[in-house]
C-alpha cells in the first residue's frame, strides 16, 4: 500500500491510500471513520482495480487536523477533485454515506474528472429536507453549548436510531 499526497485549493494537505492496479476506483469513506473503513472491500478489489481511498480531512487523525467551522461539502469536493487529478482516466468515484454526498458534490465541481459514480447509502432527502425541524432543534442545542443534546437529537430524530439505543450511547460510563 502506498500513500498519495495532494494539495487542496486552500493548500491543506490531502492524503489517500493507494492499493492495487487496474482501472481507478476513488473511494470516499463514510463519516465518523477514515479511509481504513474500506479495508475489507479494498482487499476484494485490488486484483482487478487500483483502489485509492481518500482521507477526508474532517475525519483525519493526528495533529493539525482541527477543522474550523464552517466545514462544507464544497471543501470536501475540492479535496476529492485534487486527488482525482493525480489519477489517470478513467476514474470511477465511489462514495459511502456522507462520502456519497461529497462524491456528488465533486462530480458537480468537475464532471469531466469522473467516468461515473457509485453511491452507497447516500443520505439524501426523498420527501423532506434531510434534517427538517430536528435539524433546527439540533442546531439550537449546539448553539446553546450543548453538543451532547445536539447529537442525541441528530441520532434519534434525523438518523432515526431507536431512542433506547441513543440513550445507551450517551449513558454516563463513569457510573
Amino acid at each position: 500500500m502506498a500513500e498519495l499526497r495532494a494539495s487542496s485549493d486552500d493548500a491543506h494537505p490531502i492524503t489517500a491510500l493507494d492499493d492495487g492496479s487496474g482501472p481507478n476506483l476513488l473511494v470516499v469513506h463514510p463519516g465518523g471513520g477514515d479511509a481504513t473503513t474500506w479495508d475489507g472491500v479494498t482487499r476484494q478489489l485490488t486484483d482487478d482495480f487500483r483502489v485509492v481511498r481518500i482521507h477526508r480531512r474532517i475525519y483525519a487523525p493526528g495533529p493539525g487536523t482541527d477543522i474550523a467551522p464552517p466545514h462544507s461539502m464544497a471543501v470536501e469536493a475540492a479535496d476529492i477533485v485534487a486527488v482525482a487529478e493525480l489519477l489517470d482516466s478513467p476514474v470511477l468515484l465511489v462514495g459511502h454515506s456522507s462520502g456519497a454526498v461529497a462524491a456528488l458534490e465533486a462530480s458537480l465541481l468537475a464532471p469531466s474528472a469522473f467516468a461515473g459514480l457509485f453511491l452507497y447509502e447516500p443520505p439524501l432527502p426523498t420527501r423532506e429536507l434531510i434534517a427538517g425541524a430536528a435539524g433546527v432543534r439540533a442546531r439550537a442545542a449546539l448553539d446553546a453549548g450543548d453538543p451532547v443534546e445536539a447529537m442525541r437529537i441528530h441520532m434519534r430524530d434525523i438518523v432515526r436510531m431507536p431512542a433506547n439505543m441513543v440513550d445507551a450511547m450517551f449513558a454516563d460510563q463513569r457510573v
